[in-house]
């Protein structure tokens, strides 16, 4: 069962199932040494400390790591049997060097050099998690080896959870040189630190091997890399009315629908925190989701409009209006027929603008103040 959830690749396998046990592992350690619970700290007490278990954006990391796997899978398996099943109904759109109808073995050639691809696109996925890291946890970083006492104690009142206690502990609040964190404390960072790069990087992945799929699709006709030459021949009579592209559309508004899922849990993550300490991390990751919605959208539609204009162009010499007509009721995505799939598009935007957009309390608090 747990199968279904893990991509084929053994890497990706391997390493989703070593960082969901290694995410559990972290919660071993959260309660080993007293990090899951506060419970010398009641919330009536000022400052509230966070425990572990009062952050949810931590303690679920080993369910994270098995949805964003079941992520990974999915958009890719989708796509890659976009590929094959055209040529297992005898209705596909790719013709090879010859003008013919490429067969199962043609696609299998396209398919297994994407899978090539791709392993290549974890490796950068990792680099951009590494960027990532260093610039989210900046502000962490400089309270656990850099700032003097003061700083410390100033940055950790901006949220002040099972990651800073040790700081507010402190007997002596009139120290002026920098605290060092207890040895379990800079172990836990690391650990934490550890956790969320993979799981960045992994979400990453999931952009990247879309946008790959896309742009291999969009500029087939164009690549070199491929044992013969391949080219996109829309089909002007598709009975679908979506220019014979079915499972591509599926396969783009099943990636929207889990995005969609995926913002849920970035909300969660979001208003997991205080309005006033939204770091580093929240404002990248506007940008970054921002980029996981619009470039496939983008790219779907440029490089869709190529073969479409195309088709368009072998119709005029064709001259036959019969063929225009049927050419007219066909619609490119997000305009074909079956509407309803696009739910998860509009849905994503949706979320997106709640995640990005200014939190209501302090939108209504900037009213107030302005008109008083």
């Amino acid at each position: 069962m747990l199968a279904r959830w893990l991509p084929e690749n053994k890497i990706l396998k391997c390493m989703i199932l070593s960082l969901t046990l290694y995410s559990i592992i972290v919660l071993i350690f959260a309660w080993s040494y007293g990090f899951f619970y506060l419970p010398d700290n009641p919330p009536s007490e000022k400052p509230f400390y966070k425990a572990y278990f009062d952050k949810p954006n931590w303690y679920l990391y080993p369910i994270f790591y098995l949805i964003i796997g079941f992520v990974v899978k999915s958009t890719w398996a989708r796509f890659q049997n976009a590929w094959r099943q055209g040529a297992e109904n005898g209705k596909t759109i790719i013709i090879n060097s010859q003008g013919e109808k490429a067969d199962k073995d043609a696609i299998r050639s396209i398919t297994d050099k994407l899978n090539e691809l791709r392993q290549l696109l974890i490796p950068i996925a990792l680099i951009f998690s590494l960027i990532w890291s260093y610039f989210d946890g900046y502000e962490t970083r400089q309270i656990y080896f850099e700032h003097d006492f003061p700083a410390q104690l100033a940055s950790a009142e901006k949220d002040p959870d099972f990651t800073v206690k040790w700081i507010f502990s402190h007997s002596d609040k009139d120290r002026a040189e920098h605290l060092p964190a207890p040895t379990s404390q800079l172990i836990f960072y690391i650990m934490l630190e550890v956790e969320q790069f993979f799981l960045i990087g992994l979400g990453f992945l999931v952009l990247f091997q879309v946008l790959l799929q896309i742009f291999v699709f969009s500029f087939l006709d164009k690549l070199k890399i491929f044992s013969d030459t391949f080219s996109i021949e829309l089909r002007y009579n598709s009975g679908a009315r979506d220019f014979g592209l079915g499972e591509w559309n599926r396969a783009i508004d099943l990636f929207y629908w889990i995005i969609s899922l995926g913002l849920i849990i970035t909300l969660f993550v979001k208003y997991s925190q205080p309005p006033e300490a939204a770091d580093v991390g929240i404002e990248m990751g506007k940008w970054a989701l921002a980029a996981l919605i619009l470039l496939p959208f983008l790219a779907t539609i440029a490089g869709r409009s190529r073969f479409v204009h195309q088709l368009d162009k072998m119709l005029e010499v064709k001259d036959c209006h019969e063929a225009w007509e049927l050419r007219h009721n066909q619609s490119p995505w997000p305009l074909e027929p079956q509407r309803m799939q696009k739910v998860g598009f509009l849905l994503a935007l949706a979320l997106y603008s709640l995640f990005a957009g200014q939190d209501i309390s302090t939108f209504i608090k900037d009213i107030v103040e302005r008109s008083v």
